[in-house]
């Protein structure tokens, strides 16, 4: 009974210790095991004394030699003990496997102490090989395994709002095409260069694009043949298109920068921005960068929307105050405050007059009274534009929202990683000018391997009518000057030369209302994406859909689709020139030096008033037009050998670290 005892009491103060660190554990397990050790060699070494001892006179002086450096093995590797023990103790191999819990324990402890004390008195020395022989049973087995096992892809898994494919390999060449830009047929040369240092978790590129005028469709315009477009190179900003990009570390990473004009930025939850891109007008080049930091108690995300003007530009600060506590439960609790901003909104602009009618600009209210008497409301106000064809601007303000956030983490093992948020967020100081979203964010390894990825997020809002959630989003570089979204359902919705803000504050009623947003993704390793997405709005309801194939072999891909202010089902596939995006994007390589690239797509350009369109009357406003271009491209990829090719896989597998926050 007290042997019992004692071996029970033995076990339960080492599983005790085991979840202390790593160098307390070993230091108590000694103490502990010599106990073990003593009351086990007492029970067994009265049954085979007689022949442990016959054992010990023919061969003590080699295993002398074979378990010193054994015991040594077994402090460094623990994990791989087992297996060197065997191989070194020749002769005890057929005992383990008999009674395999005494026999390793029981040899080494009589054999270590003849080759350090004496051969009468084995027990000082008896603790260390049961101690080890423990630790490599018990103590790897549990801690190593559960840390790697709750990893996921963080960030997005897909580029959504991107406009052309990142190449996962370093590349430099030149490419000569052609493409469609306006109505306008060009030459274009294209030398680029892009290099990615994995190591660093750096990515940079960049390229010189010229433009060369071939013919001209538009016979308004006296432009003449082969002629360089300078509308490109005409400001000083315009330099800043030679960098497409430059990125270090991932979205969610403890440090992480970017800058470039492909990429769609987001703060925190994208309650207030979300995925706004910079770069819709094709005469002037646009850069945004994003800049993220935190640590287990704080941190902060700052974007500025445009380097070059600085109209867009705001942050989030969060605090995580119970860090201190431990576990992913209080390490997950963050609250924060968002500010985001347009610092020069416009808010009057300069309208075309019509034959018989008022100003609009100088009797707004006469234009009105005239169009609703004598033209039912169907006459819009068209923009008026300037010589590099962008609408004239009159005055502006400075437009802000803020808000307030908080989140934390429901429930995480190896599989699923569940987390809840809550934000409300308001225009400028008016704080019941604004709405709440609750809403939830999981990500999903489906598989141990985790070759597949997850991500759903689901957002249920309630809001005044006159403020709208995620108010800075895709559409907003174009919807700041005239608003695209049929939010509020109307019929034969038409854009007419006012901006979203000023629709929402006149339009509105002041109304309760309710909205939905909801969007999966979906990946499989670095060789597709998929995202799908749906938002409720009061009056309306958009879609958006994106796939990529960002390495397939010899072919990468792209393909994005995003509608909004839809009325009804039946309106998805009709023909809309307003609030449409689309872009289809492929790289073919057919040798190893040369590559076939091409693009289509529908993007917001601004239709001069003097372009008569008969078909839709939408001159001297924004509509979603064509573009298109191919070429090929002389150049060479590297970094792409399969031993280079598997280390980025796994490169890419090891920053699937433990989830961060979205803050």
């Amino acid at each position: 009974m007290k042997r019992s005892i004692l071996k029970i009491t033995a076990i339960l103060i080492f599983l005790f210790i085991s979840t202390l660190s790593a160098e307390e554990a070993v230091a108590e397990e000694t103490v502990q095991t010599e106990e073990k050790a003593t009351t086990e060699e007492k029970a067994t070494t009265e049954e085979k004394a007689p022949a442990e001892e016959k054992k010990k006179a023919e061969d003590e002086e080699e295993k002398i030699e074979k378990i010193e450096p054994t015991a040594e093995l077994l402090v460094l590797e623990p994990v791989q003990t087992p297996a060197a023990t065997q191989e070194n103790q020749e002769q005890p191999v057929p005992e383990p496997a008999q009674e395999p819990v005494p026999e390793p324990v029981q040899e080494p402890v009589q054999e270590i102490t003849p080759a350090q004390e004496t051969p009468v008195q084995p027990e000082p020395k008896a603790a260390e090989q049961p101690k080890q022989t423990d630790a490599e049973k018990q103590v790897p087995a549990q801690e190593e395994k559960p840390e790697k096992k709750k990893t996921f892809l963080k960030g997005e898994i897909s580029n959504i709002g991107s406009k052309e494919i990142i190449s996962p390999y370093s590349s430099a060449g030149l490419s000569i095409g052609m493409a469609m830009m306006d109505e306008r047929y060009y030459l274009t040369l294209n030398p680029k260069l892009t290099l990615r240092f994995d190591k660093i978790g750096l990515l940079f590129g960049m390229h010189v694009p010229l433009n060369i005028q071939l013919f001209n469709t538009d016979v308004t315009s006296d432009q003449e043949a082969f002629t360089f477009r300078t509308e490109d190179w005409d400001e000083w900003q315009d330099y800043l298109k030679i960098l497409r990009f430059i990125q270090v570390g991932r979205s969610e990473d403890t440090f992480f920068f970017s800058m470039g004009s492909n990429f769609a930025q987001t703060i925190g939850h994208g309650t207030i921005l979300k995925r706004y891109v910079p770069n819709h007008d094709t005469t002037f080049s646009t850069l945004s960068t994003k800049l993220n930091w935190y640590c287990d108690y704080v941190g902060f995300e700052a974007l500025l929307g445009d380097v070059a003007r600085g109209n867009m530009f705001g942050g989030l600060v969060f605090v995580k105050p119970f860090s201190a506590l431990g576990g992913y439960h209080a390490k997950s609790v963050s609250f924060g405050y968002t500010f985001v901003a347009d610092r020069n909104a416009p808010t009057l602009m300069q309208y075309e007059t019509y034959y018989g009618m008022p100003d609009p600009n100088t009797d707004p209210a006469g234009w009105d009274t005239i169009n609703a008497a004598s033209y039912n409301g169907q006459r819009v106000r068209r923009l008026e534009g300037n010589s590099k064809n962008r609408p004239i601007i009159l005055d502006t303000e400075f437009l802000y929202i803020q808000g307030i956030d908080f989140e934390f983490k429901a429930y995480k093992n190896q599989f699923a990683d569940l987390k809840f948020f809550f934000d409300y967020s308001w225009f400028k100081s008016d704080f019941e000018n604004g709405g709440f979203t609750g809403g939830f964010l999981g990500r999903f390894n489906l598989d141990k391997a985790k070759r597949h990825a997850m991500r759903l997020q689901l957002e249920f809002r309630g809001h005044k009518d006159t403020y709208q959630p995620s108010f800075f989003d895709t559409y907003y570089d174009v919807e700041r000057i005239e608003m695209m979204t049929n939010v509020f359902g109307k019929k034969d919705f038409s854009p007419d030369g006012r901006s979203k803000y000023w629709h929402l504050t006149n339009d509105g009623t002041g109304d309760w209302v309710f909205s939905f947003y909801g969007e999966f993704s979906y990946s499989w390793k670095t060789w597709m994406a998929l995202s799908l997405g749906y938002e409720k709005l009061p009056g309306s309801f958009s879609v958006f859909g994106h796939l990529e194939l960002p390495d397939l072999w010899i072919l990468k891909g792209m393909l994005s689709y995003y509608r909004r202010g839809i009325g009804s089902a039946s309106d998805i596939f009709s023909t809309d020139n307003v609030s449409t995006v689309f872009r289809g994007v492929l790289r073919l390589q057919v040798l190893p030096i040369l590559y076939i690239n091409a693009y289509v797509g529908k993007h917001w350009a601004f239709w001069s008033a003097d372009r008569p369109r008969p078909n839709d009357n939408l001159e001297g406003h924004f509509v979603s037009s064509w573009d298109w271009g191919f070429d090929l491209e002389f150049g060479y990829e590297w970094g792409k050998d399969n031993g280079k090719k598997k280390k980025k896989q796994d490169k890419k597998s090891e920053e699937a670290e433990l989830l961060g926050d979205d803050f």
